[in-house]
Formats: C-alpha cells, sequence, structure tokens
C-alpha cells in the first residue's frame, strides 16, 4: 500500500497543480492524508472539491482545530498514513508522471533499502524553469543513485523532505523530537532509516520544487530579525539533543567522534548567541570552514555564520 502525507497551511495559489500531480502519477497511489494547520485561505474548499469532483474516496484533508506548527502538522499526517510506503508532499511542487513508480521500484529491487529520495527541477511561480546548481545534487537526470550515511546528516540534511519516500515501519518506537527549527521535520525519519538500512538518493529528477517570490520590506526584516534569534537559539538548541539521542545509538565510532564535534560547536553558536561571549565568537571565526562543512556548501555555510552575528547583535543595530 502507498501513501502521501502533506501538510498544507494557505496553499491556495498552487494546491490544485500538486494534487493534480500526484493523481496522475502512471503508478496510482493508495491514500492520500492531507492535515490543514488552520489555514485561512480556501485551501481546505479547493482540496475538498478536488478529492469530491475525481471522486477519491481514499484521499482525506484534515482541518485541524488548533495551529499545531510545521513540524507536528506534517507528523500528524505521517502517522494518520496506513501504507507499507509514505511519500512526503509539498503544496506547491508539481511531481513528475513517473514518480511513485520509479521510487517504488527501488524498495521492490532492494529490501535493505528504507528510504528514497530523489533529484528535482527548480521553478518559480509561473512553472518557469531556474537554472540554478541545487546544493548536494549533480546535474545528472539519470536512474543512477548514491548512498548516503548518518555521517551525511551531521549538520544540515543533504535532501529536501518533499523529495523522500520512506517505509512506514521505520516509524516504529520513534523517539519524539522537535526538530523544526534547524535540522527539518524530515531529519529524524532519515535517521531512523539509516540506523536500521539503507538510505538512497537517485539522479533522476522526479519533482518541480517551487521557489516562491517575495519581497519583505526593510521594516519588516528588522522585526524578522528581531523576533528570529529567538527561533535560532531553540533551533540550535534542539539540534543539541538531536545529537545526544545520536551518541546513544549503535553506531560507527567515526561517526560518534563527529557527532561530538558538532554538540561542542553548536554549544559555542548557543554561548555566542545568548552571551555575546567574545571568546566564542573567536572561536566561530577559526571554525568558520566548519560552517561549510556542516552546511554542506561555501554559501550556505557563510550565510549561517553571518546570520549568527546579526542575530547576537541585534539590540545593538
Amino acid at each position: 500500500m502507498i501513501s502521501v502525507a502533506m501538510a498544507t497551511y494557505n496553499g491556495e495559489r498552487f494546491i490544485i497543480q500538486q494534487l493534480s500531480s500526484i493523481l496522475n502519477q502512471s503508478v496510482s497511489v493508495d491514500e492520500v492524508i492531507i492535515c490543514d494547520d488552520c489555514s485561512t485561505d480556501s485551501t481546505v474548499s479547493l482540496i475538498s472539491d478536488f478529492i469530491e469532483n475525481n471522486t477519491l474516496y481514499n484521499w482525506r484533508v484534515i482541518k485541524n482545530q488548533e495551529n499545531l506548527g510545521f513540524s507536528k502538522n506534517f507528523f500528524k499526517a505521517v502517522n494518520l498514513c496506513k501504507g507499507d510506503y509514505i511519500f512526503i508532499a509539498d503544496q506547491d511542487d508539481i511531481w513528475l508522471e513517473d514518480k511513485v513508480k520509479t521510487i517504488v521500484n527501488c524498495f521492490a529491487n532492494d529490501d535493505t533499502i528504507n528510504l528514497v529520495s530523489h533529484n528535482y527541477f527548480l521553478i518559480d511561480s509561473q512553472n518557469n524553469f531556474i537554472n540554478e546548481k541545487i546544493p548536494n545534487y549533480s546535474n545528472k537526470d539519470t536512474n543512477s543513485f548514491k548512498n548516503i550515511s548518518i555521517n551525511d546528516f551531521i549538520g544540515a540534511s543533504p535532501i529536501r523532505g518533499c523529495s523522500i519516500c520512506f517505509k512506514k515501519k521505520i516509524l516504529t518506537g520513534m523517539p519524539t523530537l522537535e526538530l523544526s527549527n534547524q535540522l527539518g521535520h524530515d531529519w529524524l525519519i532519515c535517521i531512523e532509516a539509516l540506523l536500521g538500512g539503507k538510505a538512497i538518493i537517485i539522479e533522476r529528477k522526479l519533482m518541480s520544487y517551487r521557489i516562491h517570490e517575495g519581497n519583505v520590506s526593510i521594516s519588516n526584516k528588522k522585526k524578522k530579525l528581531s523576533s528570529s534569534v529567538y527561533k535560532r537559539i531553540y533551533g540550535i538548541e534542539e539540534a543539541i539533543k538531536a545529537y545526544q539521542f545520536l551518541l546513544n545509538q549503535d553506531i560507527d565510532i567515526n561517526y560518534m567522534k563527529r557527532i561530538k564535534k558538532q554538540i561542542k560547536f553548536e554549544k559555542k553558536r548557543l554561548l555566542f548567541m545568548k552571551n555575546e561571549s567574545y571568546l566564542s565568537v573567536i572561536y566561530l571565526l577559526f571554525h568558520i570552514t566548519y560552517y561549510n562543512k556542516i552546511y554542506k556548501y561555501r554559501y550556505g555555510g557563510l550565510r549561517v555564520f553571518i546570520g549568527d552575528i546579526l542575530y547576537s547583535y541585534r539590540y545593538k543595530v
């Protein structure tokens, strides 16, 4: 049985394109579970009409009574799925028609695989392709694949959550960790998949990932800067707990060494963010290349480093 889990919030602009791409797969899915996090637009009514108009009795939309936040809403949708394989879907992307078929074949060909991710195109709000290098993915569009390891998930995740499909069995006994701010809601699923088997990335582009345009005024940016520092601090605290969880697992000793270094690094970031310790900023400055290693590519690490400095001195700006 194949399930799709989707979390929605104010997604009226693109939701029908995404639902249509899931419906028109060459291999049909058996159920779609959509949890809406109190949208204030017409997202829920559009989904309900789509389900009714296409007689999709195995599709459900559930509107939350209160806003759960993206991570909890996502896990609510996942846990409601009954399928042996669960695909994750964002509300605004477009799946290529052979996505489900291609990924299910990967599981069929190797029973040790617990999770599959894939390459993707980038599109804008008008469905125009964006010619931009995607971090952690090659420019290939082939059926070749590469294995990923726990080592790849020390730092930022190397894959997008909306590109994964995993076996439902890995949810059994999964700990409760709040990871929405830094590592991402899908990080724990990837880790659980790797603790019990293999995870791979297919080079085939099986989805168009949408990048939204939007300008934020200078005043809004300042407000965002002031409020986001607390989210960043909380995100670092979440990450430290997640890595400490990993240390208690049966993993390779080399991974454990890297994780311990990661925890030390994150604690230095946390100390600087909370106390603006000059000794900490010196440590971070000398480890700026470590930012790049952790956040997978040069500009990602540099952006996070600059963000730490700006957020820390928010009241002095």
